[in-house]
């Protein structure tokens, strides 16, 4: 009995002794051993689950919920729209003679016998905005259409009814000062939109209820460099929507236009981490000089990923100061953030007598990766505190830098030689299970610095031992 023979219908329920059909042509049916056709809706697409109460069928169209009555041959009526569930469509179903909506964000429910918002007429805005409190859904609904179609000239009483105490009046109201503003902004931007830009929905996107959606449209819309892109975004700047016109500002910033730097300069002050990395990011890509104390403040941020990118702005941008801007750094916590600041400064132009020091400090910390950049920096500096570092790096809990330490050391040019610290030869003779000719390389250089006249303790010389006697004489 419950057999469909149309290949794009659906069963919308049980009635009488068989089944309601909606077929692909629109037709409602009841089929049970026969089919007996009752009415056909016009662009009968359905949007959400319908229902049937009694002899009447609810039908979620994309226009709203249409009512067709089978007790009286069919007869149609649009319902309401879907306003009441935030313009988006919603599944219905009907429990105890109320209609219940149920949409993305919020379910309503009515009476099935509520009047159709047309039959409800107003005097003027001040009437309908005090009916958004009506006991009366329909009263409710027909005020809600009457105050959107008369627009911005009720700005006055939608501003009063957003403050009242009643929360159906004070929500409508506001959601209807909400599409007022959207079709303003649509109107006014709508003529600065081409094309030739290919951004699916644009405006639609940029004026969506959800916050993420306009945002993420605004950043595409600064990925594109098309003539007439910077006018969108600048009139963006003032989108009602704080975060819209920080994305803009960014990306107008890329397109080096600075006029939204204020609301960058606000967006680092965000409690949101995404909204201060965004602005960071920007700064540290697109900025000037005159950017680096923004960047140099955000070195305190709590969150360790948005420290990284503005120590990388801050480098790029600080010039003089980039090299103690870094060095202040190498103190920081996170680990990562010690990592890209010792990568940066191994590719820099720094002075060897600015960068041995700080090399040799990294060379202590406790991150190993850390450790081998800053040796791999050093040996290609001759300075005293590099070979310093190499003499320190021979005690390293590391066997892989004690080893390129010690190798290095073994290798040291004649040149060189007088670089060497006596701490570090006297360290390279007290290793354990240092071989012979490495022992004598290390005397040598021990030799070197007591012909210069330089002092060197007698202990590491006399535990050398024989054959190395020529080096007791100290």
């Amino acid at each position: 009995a419950w057999e469909t023979r149309d290949a794009g219908g659906i069963v919308i329920g049980p009635y009488g002794d068989g089944v309601l059909e909606l077929d692909s042509g629109g037709t409602i049916a009841i089929v049970g051993r026969s089919r007996d056709a009752k009415t056909k809706i016009k662009d009968a697409v359905l949007v959400g689950r319908p229902a049937i109460a009694g002899s009447t069928v609810l039908l979620p169209l994309q226009g709203g919920l249409v009512k067709v009555d089978l007790a009286h041959d069919g007869r149609t009526e649009v319902f309401c729209d879907w306003k009441i569930t935030g313009d988006r469509p919603a599944n219905v179903a009907c429990s105890q003679g109320r209609i219940v909506f149920a949409g993305v964000s919020r379910a309503v429910a009515f009476s099935e016998n509520a009047e159709p918002a047309s039959a409800v007429a107003f005097k003027d805005a001040r009437a309908a905005s005090r009916a958004l409190a009506h006991r009366s859904f329909a009263v409710r609904e027909a005020a809600d259409a009457k105050l959107r179609e008369l627009g911005s000239a009720a700005k006055d009483e939608l501003a009063e009814a957003a403050g009242s105490a009643d929360p159906e009046q004070r929500h409508r109201a506001r959601a209807i000062q909400i599409s007022i503003q959207r079709e303003q902004l649509l109107a006014e931007w709508r003529p600065l939109v081409k094309d030739e830009w290919k951004v699916p929905g644009l405006l639609d996107r940029v004026t969506h209820p959800d916050p993420s959606v306009r945002e993420k449209a605004v950043r595409e819309l600064g990925a594109v460099v098309q003539p007439g892109v910077k006018e969108l975004l600048t009139a963006l700047l003032v989108h009602p929507d704080a975060h819209v016109g920080e994305a803009a500002a960014e990306a107008l910033l890329a397109q080096k236009d600075r006029s939204g730097m204020a609301l960058i300069a606000r967006a680092l002050r965000s409690a949101s981490k995404v909204h201060r990395l965004n602005a960071v990011l920007a700064l540290s890509r697109h900025g000037s000089e005159e950017d680096f104390a923004l960047l140099e403040r955000m070195l305190k941020d709590d969150e360790p990923e948005v420290r990284r990118e503005a120590l990388t702005g801050a480098i790029a941008l600080g010039k003089d100061k980039a090299v103690e801007i870094a060095t202040k750094a190498l103190d920081d916590k996170d680990d990562k953030l010690r990592l890209d600041v010792v990568t940066r400064l191994a590719s820099m132009k720094i002075g060897v007598d600015v960068a041995a020091p700080i090399f040799r400090k990294l060379m202590k910390d406790p991150l190993r990766a850390i450790r081998q950049i800053a040796i791999g920096s050093l040996k290609t500096m001759h300075h005293k505190e590099a070979f310093a570092a190499f003499g320190d790096a021979l005690t390293d809990q590391d066997p892989t830098v004690q080893r390129e330490a010690k190798e290095i050391l073994l290798n040291v040019a004649p040149g060189d030689v007088a670089l060497v610290p006596r701490e570090a030869i006297e360290k390279a003779l007290d290793q354990q299970g240092l071989q012979d000719p490495d022992r004598y390389h290390f005397l040598q250089l021990a030799e070197t610095v007591l012909e210069n006249g330089g002092p060197f303790s007698i202990g590491p010389l006399a535990r050398a031992g024989r054959p190395w006697t020529s080096c007791t004489s100290a």
